[in-house]
């Protein structure tokens, strides 16, 4: 049992630690304050009793809700790329603001323009979560090659009497001129095959598949079991698992939120907050279990400890309890 709870805690731990997947988890839970903004515009612009709706559109806040989703979660792949970038260069001891500068501008050079009446336009699926999965790859590449222009120096230097803030503008310069150029290749590379975009090609192999993986409700069953399975040996489940459930359930929680934001049915049951929010059900059942099919008394005791605080989602007495 001992060489089982080794391999498992040693196989968590290198996904856990390792600097792209973390950088990654950073930058989704760094989204936390821009989700914040649109689900509480979608809330508010969702009321509608008695004349609340004609209120709000006549005093012109449906408006200013509408245009806050519109920044927020239909642009959401822009913060991606950002903090991507921005939470790479922190683990690797870099300049993080122009790591997440040089994310922005790789995954905008990625992104396919379209022509409307001569007007060259970006499509907002692009820019939302339809696009996160390039802005993920966008931010690790773009940051990954800036930090290793920076560490090979090639930066113009400028003399000790410039301020900081002119001789850093300075040195991402070059830094800047080789990372768009590489995305510019990496575009036209793509506009010659027939995917067209990079953004058609890792929608059809990366995005749709773990989509539909985590549609799928064995797929949650076996995520749950495992994290629950980890926290029996003492291990942290979430924590360890949480970059795969940031890379299968995070987008479609983003397509429910922009659709609800819509009006528009949701696309999606199993999201990462039914994944982690539903902690406290699966708790209170265990609990439950414990009080009434359990001989040790001991494990009555857990139970009936663990029972209402289960209710509010404190999952911590029984899953510390029971081990």
């Amino acid at each position: 049992m001992k060489n089982v709870k080794d391999a498992i805690l040693n196989g968590a731990i290198k996904i856990q630690n390792n600097t792209y997947m973390r950088a990654i988890s950073n930058a989704m839970m760094g989204l936390m304050p821009v989700m914040m903004i649109s689900s509480i515009a979608s809330l508010i612009n969702a009321i509608n009793i008695g004349p609340t709706q004609q209120i709000m559109e006549q005093i012109g806040l449906k408006a200013l809700l509408t245009q806050m989703n519109a920044m927020t979660i239909d642009v959401i792949s822009l913060y991606v790329a950002f903090l991507v970038g921005y939470k790479l260069a922190e683990q690797l001891k870099a300049d993080q603001l122009n790591a997440g500068l040089m994310s922005v501008v790789s995954f905008l050079i990625l992104s396919p323009i379209s022509l409307l009446e001569e007007t060259k336009t970006l499509k907002l699926e692009t820019l939302g979560s339809g696009g996160m999965f390039v802005a993920m790859f966008a931010g690790l590449i773009g940051a990954r090659i800036y930090i290793l222009c920076v560490n090979k120096n090639l930066v113009i230097k400028m003399p000790e009497s410039v301020p900081p803030i002119v001789n850093k503008s300075f040195a991402a310069i070059v830094p800047a001129v080789i990372v768009s150029t590489v995305m510019g290749i990496i575009y036209v590379v793509m506009s010659l095959t027939p995917y067209g975009t990079l953004t058609s090609m890792i929608y059809t192999w990366v995005q749709a598949p773990l989509t539909s993986l985590g549609a799928n409700v064995f797929t949650c069953m076996i995520i749950v079991a495992f994290i629950e399975f980890l926290w029996f040996f003492g291990i942290h489940g979430v924590l360890a698992v949480y970059p795969v459930l940031m890379l299968v359930f995070y987008q479609p929680g983003l397509d429910n939120l922009a659709a609800y934001s819509a009006g528009a049915a949701l696309p999606h049951l199993f999201t990462i907050g039914f994944i982690l929010n539903n902690r406290g059900a699966r708790s209170f059942a265990v609990a439950l279990l414990a009080i009434f099919s359990c001989k040790s008394e001991q494990l009555k005791a857990v139970g009936k400890v663990g029972l209402i605080p289960s209710m509010f989602g404190i999952s911590e007495p029984v899953k510390f309890g029971i081990p």
